[in-house]
């Protein structure tokens, strides 16, 4: 390991000691393995590119090429943060993981938040369902780390009533698999707002009602005088009220 961290050793003068060239050839020699290694390693492009590079150069120059820098990964690492939104129904358990994972990565990078900021993002990435966990959990103004948060979700995430969506849920009633009821109000919506009512087929044509027959009407007059007329012994009968009144205007009753 300490070969890519060391520049290339130095060949030793023509006069130095026996040891000393020695010891630069077994430098030599492990630095050479090192370099082919890393060569085989790489695309062709690369090999090209770096075939006279010393291991430590080829690791400096790679670095500058492909590792992110600093600044632009702890920018990463803070928009990530903030825009990490749990799911509803979703599990609370990786997602705080996740989220513990990147305070970590950014505390290597000497970039650490304090412990109730995280608490707080936290918090603020939960769905409503936690709602009451984190009232109470501010009203009696709880001191925890990650990991005891953690597991205080894990076991209020215990307790959340499932929904179940009224649609799909079925119901096992004598042996067999029914579909839920619905309610008298759904089915009296559906059967047109009464119990008994026939819903009308569009395809067929509305019945006319008959009109009201209006009753005859009889007049009897033995003797009088009707209008400046005289009549008698005469029974006259009529279909209609509407004839009576034609009558009465040709004889001046109208």
């Amino acid at each position: 390991m300490d070969v890519i961290e060391k520049q290339w050793p130095t060949e030793p003068a023509e006069n130095a000691t026996a040891a000393e060239k020695a010891e630069y050839r077994i430098q030599y020699t492990r630095f050479n393995e090192v370099c082919c290694l890393m060569l085989a390693s790489m695309s062709p492009e690369l090999q090209k590119q770096f075939e006279l590079y010393t291991p430590y150069d080829m690791i400096s120059e790679l670095k500058s090429l492909y590792e992110k820098q600093a600044g632009v990964e702890l920018f990463d690492n803070v928009v990530e943060l903030h825009d990490m939104k749990l799911e509803s129904r979703k599990p609370v358990s990786s997602h705080v993981l996740k989220m513990k994972s990147i305070f970590d990565k950014m505390e290597s990078m000497e970039y650490a938040y304090h412990k109730d900021v995280k608490v707080g993002m936290i918090f603020k990435s939960l769905p409503n369902e936690f709602e009451s966990f984190v009232q109470n959990y501010n009203m009696h103004s709880m001191k925890k780390s990650v990991n005891e948060l953690h597991a205080m979700l894990i076991e209020f995430e215990k307790k959340i009533p499932k929904k179940a969506n009224d649609s799909n849920v079925l119901m096992i009633k004598g042996g067999r698999i029914q579909k839920a009821k619905r309610s008298r109000r759904a089915r009296g919506k559906a059967d047109g707002n009464g119990k008994g009512k026939q819903v009308a087929n569009p395809s067929q044509p509305k019945k006319t009602p008959p009109a009201k027959k209006e009753h005859p009407v009889l007049i009897r007059k033995n003797e009088g005088v009707i209008g400046g007329q005289s009549f008698s012994g005469v029974v006259v009968a009529f279909s209609s009220s509407r004839e009576l009144q034609g009558v009465q205007k040709e004889i001046g009753m109208g």
